[in-house]
């Protein structure tokens, strides 16, 4: 009777392991896609936790690289890389040098002869403006040579890319918020997700769409490149609630599935901490590392508003100060490197603040490496992060935190990991609520730390099951 009433059970796992045997000694070929390659080690996380969990699972597994700096994917994740765009490269012009004599004369020539040159030229193009439409006809024939030369350009990086593809199983475009078109408009992301997309599909290639972020997507040609893109998947998934909205709002006809961010599937557990900076002294109460992001900055956002950037910098510096009075040790981490110039700000505002030097080095923890960031971020006891993937890799470390949002896909993770009460939005929170919800926290810690340890759990259950199908889609 035991026998009968187990057997079932048995069988299926049985199954289930013969299955998985079959799979583990597969031969099968993918191509890690991305934006990558630009030094944002919250990406480069993603493409680490894809390589780490697919050679867990295949024995039989070749993964090359598709990205924008190949040479950085390479280097970095030991793969063969690829780029995902043709790049423009200008030629090096050397000035030839020439003996002081010559020099002087040809100087002592120009010298002469400018002012009347100047005032010919001068005349020419004021005669030339009277004349309507007439810079419209001068520059059409070189936009027109520059747009003949791009399209051959374009066209011969897709013969090669289309035969690179061909040599694929599956062309896997992973993580990240790559249907987006906030930087680079319509022929930025939606443009490059779709050429690939449709390469892959000429090729036989299958094309799964993994644990993608959406959003903003605001012009009409970025939308209709990306249905055209869904249409040629085989298997798409979202990372968040709010994405896959999105996405099945502009008209995606797909079955959506809904997975974690995969950086979330990145095994950590041999990583140690880093040293603290040499000016952050312990003292027994929490370290707390941050982790800014230049969001408005002139010099790197899409949306440039110098006055927001200084607001959200001075914001940061005050929680700073308050952190210094209650005599707590802190930290600044970046996980890009345009991070760095957020922190030079913060630390330039504090030093005008407190009379003293705070140096660079001795209060940030930097790293180029995926391992190293986790390592820095291990450091802390509690962080305050604005970067998505600083929130994602903290969340992963089992730090308790606050996150400062600057687009719903923060919030959202945060209130699925139950750490909703935690986070403040970017453009309307005071240093008094971040203040008031640091306190809190501090309070809660343990309580808040279980919490992340059981969703961390089931992130990492979903993201199993996701892998497994994922290669049961690719073999069979």
């Amino acid at each position: 009777m035991f026998f009968i009433l187990i057997y079932p059970k048995t069988v299926l796992q049985f199954k289930r392991f013969l299955q998985n045997s079959n799979m583990k000694n597969k031969k099968i070929t993918i191509g890690v896609f991305g934006h990558y390659g630009n030094r944002n080690l919250g990406d480069e996380a993603i493409i680490e936790a894809v390589i780490q969990n697919f050679r867990k699972r295949l024995q039989e597994v070749i993964i090359c690289g598709f990205s924008i700096v190949p040479e950085d994917t390479q280097q970095r994740h030991s793969i063969e890389s690829f780029p995902i765009r043709y790049r423009h490269t200008e030629p090096i012009v050397h000035e030839k040098d020439t003996d002081s004599t010559t020099s002087e004369k040809r100087s002592e020539y120009n010298h002469s002869s400018f002012h009347k040159k100047q005032g010919q030229i001068q005349k020419l193009k004021n005669l030339i403006k009277k004349i309507p439409y007439i810079k419209y006809v001068l520059k059409a024939p070189v936009y027109l040579l520059k747009a003949l030369k791009d399209l051959s350009k374009e066209i011969s990086f897709l013969i090669v890319s289309y035969k690179r593809v061909r040599k694929l199983d599956v062309l896997m475009i992973t993580g990240s918020n790559q249907f987006l078109d906030n930087f680079g408009g319509p022929w930025g992301f939606p443009y490059t997700l779709l050429k690939w997309s449709v390469l892959a599909k000429l090729a036989g290639t299958k094309v799964f769409i993994v644990s993608l972020g959406a959003g903003p997507i605001s012009h009409k040609l970025s939308k209709l490149l990306i249905r055209w893109t869904l249409r040629c998947s085989d298997y798409v998934s979202l990372r968040n609630v709010s994405s896959e909205k999105l996405i099945a709002d502009i008209g995606c006809k797909k079955a959506l599935h809904v997975f974690p961010d995969i950086a979330h599937s990145l095994e950590i557990g041999h990583i140690k901490a880093s040293a603290l900076p040499s000016k952050v002294i312990t003292n027994g109460s929490p370290v707390i590392g941050i982790n800014p992001m230049p969001l408005y900055d002139p010099r790197y956002w899409c949306e440039k508003d110098g006055s927001k950037y200084q607001n959200y910098v001075s914001k940061l510096e005050n929680f700073c100060n308050r952190l210094v009075a209650a005599d707590y040790p802190f930290y600044f981490f970046a996980t890009q490197s345009q991070d760095n110039n957020v922190i030079y700000d913060i630390l330039h505002k504090l030093e005008v603040t407190h009379n003293k030097v705070f140096d660079f080095a001795e209060h940030t923890l930097v790293s180029s490496s995926v391992e190293g960031l986790i390592a820095n971020i291990a450091v802390a006891d509690i962080t305050v992060a604005t970067r998505f993937h600083g929130t994602v890799l903290s969340l992963l470390s089992e730090k308790p935190m606050l996150g400062i949002c600057y687009h719903k896909k923060s919030k959202e993770l945060l209130v699925d990991m139950g750490q909703g009460e935690y986070a403040v939005d970017l453009d309307s929170f005071t240093v008094d609520s971040l203040w008031e919800k640091f306190t809190s926290l501090v309070a809660n810690f343990d309580i808040e730390k279980e919490k992340i340890q059981r969703k961390n759990e089931r992130y990492l259950d979903s993201l199993d099951q996701q892998y497994n199908n994922l290669i049961k889609k690719a073999v069979g």
